[in-house]
């Protein structure tokens, strides 16, 4: 069974130029975390408020890279929530700091289990 949060829009530090960690830049979070049995009540299942939160805190730290945020974010769900047998993440940077881009901006996809 899968459960996930798709779209959540946050403002982080994650960039490779120092300019664009001081300003922050804009990333679109999708994820999904299979879990280990289907859940028969919340304390089986993954708190969403919690993941969130993952998401929320890690993206306030500095990264030079989206691969570092991903992995951080999946490894601190997969420790906090012993029900999660594995995560994926794809996370979307619409805007780059190329001059004249035009596209759909960077896109990273990266999973983890036990």
């Amino acid at each position: 069974m899968h459960i996930g949060l798709e779209g959540i829009t946050l403002q982080a530090k994650t960039a490779y130029f120092e300019w664009e960690r001081k300003l922050g830049v804009q990333l679109i979070i999708d994820l999904r975390i299979t879990l280990s049995n289907i859940p028969h009540s919340l304390s089986d299942s993954i708190d969403y408020v919690n993941v969130h939160h993952i998401m929320k805190e890690e993206s306030k730290k500095e990264y030079h890279l989206l691969e570092e945020l991903s992995q951080v974010i999946i490894q601190r769900i997969l420790e906090e929530n012993p029900q999660a047998k594995s995560v994926y993440i794809k996370i979307r940077k619409p805007f780059l700091p190329i001059a004249n881009y035009q596209g759909n901006g960077s896109v990273i996809e990266y999973s983890e289990s036990r």
